[in-house]
């Protein structure tokens, strides 16, 4: 055994030893009369990290200075703990320990020795600029935390990966064989890949046979892709050990129980990362570029895991800088990581190469081919530089499934009014982000009937951006207004989705908007959908696409000419991501709480509309009611669900307007800390949400 494996054992036996003070805290839970005699009973406990690192043979360890380093402070730091005086820890070690330590018999390692030695290692932490002990205490004390962890909640550390590449394969052989982009995927397994590949072309399948046999992480920005994709793997592929972690993974375990067992067992492995295969959002794993304490256990598990990361156009600038740098440090632990996606913009290229992240392109895009080995041809554009039409709708809507896609709510509610009026006996729905829970679920049922490649339902939806990656359908024609060009290409995966087109009419209409569309701001990006720049970009690089069918290389060639580094150079989007990556590409460690970290930069806040409120006061207090006395948290999450099926999220600024002009009706308790108002905002179930 090396002498590093053998301190290591060692650091893993003295976690077992604790003070007098928390061996009596231990007997008294146990309630044993008899206690041990505590030498020191004017001195407050000492927390055991403090005090293991004192059964370390530092004197029989082979090791350079720097590794006991390591090691002492793996031990020293394994708990975040206010910090504590030396001269109060060499007390207790030679006057407290001392009287009981020969009595611990431990057969892997013989008899233990005492010694506060281990001072001069834990004084001064170790520091990013001597980088190689640096990475080497990352990976040690994530490790130790991670068997920690594991230990105290009675579940595996790690679960063995045995079969995905295998029944990820059954999966394709249903349907037909290997592709190109699946083949070229399993022969650069241990590369970090860039990947650009149509919609609908299997990369799925493709990502997880590049994970292979070994641990990953498939990683989407939209938690209803996620659920979608776990489900697909868990029934569909049939394999067993995913694990799905985001902000309401607790509430989907809990609906796909059913009737069954809940498994708590199963919730903690996912959040100490035990699973072979997680599907997450990213802001659960790449908060450890703050160095939060116990940022290590993430990054020393994606230090042997492979990261996928899905659809990164979608994320906004600023978490495009979180995840670049997240990247780098990855990848300098060992990680690997794959960008599989429909669309790459040469700006993200850009700064990869600046930030010396190894990886490897793929040396063409994979297109959607037609079963003879054709590219489809699937949209032809036709791009209005005016307000979106209600008209135009009206003169086409007739024997076919139509989807329209507005930036913001309040258009899509108007557009939605003004096609009722107009078309009082033909089927129109609406469809956005400020319904409450219950209603939102059956509109989204309802799209997804309609949607549906088979079904022969014609009619309207009006939606807003919500669709553009988190609902598998497929619509003969799409109205929309213009955002930004990722935007508008992932909308257009809404229409023609699997098949060609079969039309010489433009099947895809994009307005530009009179200066500019809904939801778009010259001044102020923070109150705008898409970047101001790239909106402009967007809508000048469109006119010479007007009228053309629009097939995946021009699709490709699209992004290119928007997102080029020379062209973005000087716009707000790109000083976005580079200004987020000089802040925090090496923040000081151990500074952030981990509590103060929202890498999401999510301004949301459920509330329960008046109205909803009104008709629904009876089960909505019982949930309160049942919440306050009820401990089981089985039972707490199950309640939690019913009470959220009245709920709707809007921003906090909405919230502080109604509470300033005095529409907060009530509050219903979740907990002592957690409460939901109830806001007399205009809602109905077929509208939605307004705002006064």
């Amino acid at each position: 055994m090396s002498p590093f494996l053998f301190g290591c054992k060692f650091m893993l036996a003295n976690l077992l030893i604790y003070s007098t003070k928390f061996q009596n805290k231990l007997l008294r839970k146990l309630g044993w009369k008899s206690l041990l005699n505590d030498p020191l009973p004017y001195v407050h406990e000492v927390h055991h990290g403090y005090l293991s690192p004192a059964f370390l043979p530092l004197d029989d360890l082979e090791l350079p200075s720097e590794h006991l380093k390591v090691l002492c402070q793996s031990i020293y730091y394994h708990h975040d703990r206010p910090k504590e005086e030396f001269a109060i820890i060499e007390k207790v070690v030679h006057q407290d320990l001392k009287c009981y330590y020969k009595r611990f018999s431990y057969d892997k390692i013989g008899p233990l020795t005492l010694q506060t030695k281990y001072s001069k290692y834990v004084r001064k932490r170790i520091e990013p600029d001597q980088k190689d002990t640096f990475y080497l205490y990352i990976m040690t004390k994530g490790l130790l935390n991670k068997i920690d962890y594991a230990a105290s909640a009675g579940i595996n550390v790690e679960i063995r990966n045995e079969d995905l590449s295998e029944k990820t394969k059954g999966y394709i052989a249903t349907k037909g064989e290997l592709n190109d982009l699946q083949q070229y995927m399993i022969e650069h397994r241990d590369e970090n890949l860039v990947i650009v590949a149509s919609t609908g072309v299997g990369k799925t399948e493709a990502a997880l046979l590049w994970i292979g046999e070994q641990k990953g992480f498939f990683t989407l920005p939209l938690k209803v892709s996620i659920n979608a994709i776990y489900d697909r793997i868990e029934k569909g592929l049939g394999f067993q050990h995913v694990g799905l972690l985001h902000s309401d993974a607790p509430s989907e375990y809990m609906k796909r129980a059913g009737e069954g067992e809940f498994e708590f067992m199963k919730l903690e492995e996912v959040r100490q990362l035990c699973n072979p295969l997680t599907i997450c959002t990213l802001d659960q794993l790449i908060d450890f570029i703050m160095r939060y304490p116990g940022f290590e256990m993430k990054l020393a598990t994606l230090a042997y895991s492979k990261l996928v990361v899905d659809e990164i156009q979608m994320y906004s600038p600023r978490f495009v800088g979180y995840l670049l740098i997240a990247l780098k440090q990855l990848t300098e632990l060992g990680g690997k990581f794959s960008i599989v996606t429909a669309t790459f913009p040469p700006v993200f290229e850009y700064l990869m190469k600046k930030l010396d992240i190894p990886y490897k392109r793929a040396p063409r895009c994979f297109l959607k081919n037609d079963h003879e080995g054709r590219v489809m041809k699937r949209h032809r554009l036709k791009v209005i530089h005016d307000n979106l039409s209600v008209v135009d709708i009206m003169h086409m809507h007739k024997n076919k499934k139509v989807l329209v896609i507005v930036n913001t709510v309040r258009k899509a509610q108007e557009v939605y009014k003004k096609l009722k009026e107009q078309l009082p006996n033909e089927k129109i729905y609406l469809l956005h982000s400020r319904f409450i829970a219950r209603d939102r679920a059956e509109k989204e049922a309802d799209i997804l009937k309609m949607g549906h490649v088979e079904s022969d339902e014609k009619g309207i939806w009006v939606t807003t951006q919500i669709v553009e990656a988190s609902l598998d359908i497929d619509f003969d024609i799409l109205f929309t207004e213009l955002s930004e060009v990722c935007g508008l290409l992932q909308r257009m995966g809404r229409v023609y989705r699997n098949r060609h087109l079969d039309t010489d009419d433009a099947n895809v209409y994009v307005y530009t908007g009179r200066p500019y569309t809904s939801g778009i701001d010259p001044i102020d990006d923070r109150k705008s959908v898409a970047d101001f720049t790239l909106f402009e970009l967007s809508k000048q690089a469109l006119y010479r696409y007007d009228g053309q069918v629009l097939d995946e290389e021009k699709k490709v060639q699209l992004v290119e000419e928007v997102y080029d580094y020379e062209v973005l150079s000087h716009s707000s989007y790109y000083h976005q991501i580079r200004d987020t990556i000089h802040k925090y590409e090496n923040v000081p460690p151990f500074e952030v709480k981990k509590g103060n970290i929202d890498l999401r930069e999510i301004d949301n806040e459920m509330m329960i509309p008046l109205s909803v409120y009104e008709m629904h006061a009876q089960e909505i207090d019982l949930c309160s009611e049942r919440l306050k006395n009820q401990p089981n948290m089985k039972e707490r999450l199950s309640i939690y669900n019913e009470l959220k099926q009245y709920t709707v999220a809007i921003k906090r600024d909405r919230i502080r307007q109604a509470q300033r002009k005095g529409w907060i009706f009530r509050y219903i308790r979740i907990d002592n800390v957690h409460y939901v108002p109830v806001i007399d905002y205009p809602y109905d179930s077929e509208i939605g949400l307004t705002f006064r």
